[in-house]
């Protein structure tokens, strides 16, 4: 009888983990796509990264935006200083690396840009989903 216990017990425990082991993982946690925007920047979130607007430039973050358990990110992408006026066709605006790094309370969103070549902080931009944003655009 106590062989019998100790078998069932057993064959329970391991159904119990396979169980476990064979169920998906679930999928990490995303800023939710939309628009994002508040005094100097609006950010507008896709599910392969996003597109930046600042009042004088234009950016872009080239992964996926995946919350930490404390539900923060890091990505790369890219800043575009613009001028004022059209530009030029024979003279674009050089595009240059940056990291973005942000943190998701609720439905805001703090956002700061780090500009390497040369090195350049900006924000921290406070974002606010589904808002409506507040762009000075270069004249």
């Amino acid at each position: 009888m106590l062989c019998r216990t100790v078998v069932t017990l057993c064959t329970t425990a391991l159904l119990s983990c396979a169980v476990a082991v064979t169920q998906p993982d679930q999928q990490p946690e995303r800023v939710p796509t939309g628009k994002w925007s508040g005094p100097h920047a609006v950010l507008e979130v896709t599910s392969d990264g996003a597109l930046v607007e600042y009042d004088c430039a234009r950016g872009t973050v080239d992964e996926p935006l995946v919350l930490s358990s404390q539900r923060k990110f890091a990505v790369k992408g890219t800043y575009t200083q613009e001028q004022p006026g059209p530009e030029r066709v024979d003279q674009p605006a050089a595009a240059r690396a940056a990291r973005y790094e942000g943190e998701l309370i609720n439905d805001v969103l703090t956002l700061t840009v780090t500009v390497s070549d040369p090195d350049e902080t900006l924000g921290p931009f406070t974002l606010k989903r589904d808002a409506a944003g507040v762009l000075r655009k270069c004249r």
